[in-house]
């Protein structure tokens, strides 16, 4: 097999992403005839055709459906390394990422290490669970903060901590209890997180084995949103106490949902073949310190 350098491999996953000489190229910043030639080069390479020509629009080949899988692979591994020797050579202006499933607790702790590494970027990315799982093994996110155990070979759980989901009645009820039973909420409108959320599952169990059909009005994409349609609507809303000590909520109706198991455990999630980076650690040490 001949060689073939990385700049060869990326302009192929460009190519194979839009399909189009003139678009990839254009993107690439480099001419059609310049590009063509390099993916030339990578097919005596390799020794397979990566594409096919269909009138003026081309595809890939079956040999290069294959290839672009593991071209992803390396692209991503080579910027993991990249952003990973950045981290050590200059930790306070390197971009920690990270993935929240629903929860608000890590805020306080970025605000800490932010003191500690003033340079550092911070991007912070509101996703379903399911995503942050795979954003993880994609390296595409450098810490994931979930509502479950985890148990997968790609990844290490570096701290857990424990959380509970709690109701917020905004309807013109009277309620002097400090929890709402399952027979209320049946009578109640209901906005919650869309499905995907783990939150948003345990709600559905918790009906399901209650055999009501919750009268969910509303789904949304994060605690915030909830909240401000249930205050409008009169409705109730399910949050979990780490988001509520984010905020102002001495004037909301706070109630736990009776004959529940509302308990939760988060876990603070790495890759488990990418490198700590010195951010990284620090986080993990004030998570772990629990104060």
């Amino acid at each position: 097999m001949e060689n073939y350098t990385l700049n060869q491999l990326s302009y192929f996953y460009k190519l194979a992403e839009k399909l189009n000489y003139r678009t990839a190229a254009e993107e690439l910043l480099i001419s059609e005839p310049a590009l063509s030639k390099q993916i030339k080069q990578l097919e005596n390479a390799f020794g397979v055709k990566l594409f096919n020509k269909v009138g003026r629009n081309i595809k890939l080949t079956e040999e290069g459906k294959q290839i672009t899988l593991k071209v992803g692979q390396v692209l991503r591994e080579v910027d993991s390394l990249n952003q990973t020797a950045s981290q050590f050579n200059n930790p306070s202006s390197a971009t920690l990422k990270i993935g929240i499933s629903g929860n608000q607790f890590i805020y306080k702790y970025i605000h800490r290490l932010k003191k500690q590494f003033n340079n550092l970027r911070i991007s912070i990315h509101e996703m379903e669970t399911n995503m942050i799982l795979s954003a993880l093994k994609k390296n595409e996110i450098d810490i994931g903060v979930l509502y479950e155990d985890v148990s997968d070979s790609q990844l290490v759980t570096h701290a857990s901590f424990n959380d509970e989901i709690i109701a917020l009645d905004f309807s013109e009820d009277e309620n002097d209890a400090d929890f709402i039973s399952s027979s209320e909420l049946k009578n109640k409108d209901m906005a919650v997180l869309r499905d995907g959320y783990f939150i948003r599952g345990m709600m559905d169990d918790y009906f399901a084995s209650h055999l009501i059909t919750p009268n969910y009005q509303f789904e949304l994409n994060n605690y915030q949103s909830c909240i401000r349609i249930a205050e409008e609507m009169k409705a109730v809303t399910f949050v979990t106490t780490s988001y509520l000590d984010s905020i102002d909520a001495s004037k909301l109706n706070v109630l736990k949902v009776n004959d529940m198991h509302s308990s939760l455990k988060m876990s603070l999630v790495t890759p488990k073949e990418k490198s700590i980076s010195e951010p990284i650690r620090e986080l993990i040490n004030l998570i772990n310190k629990k104060d």
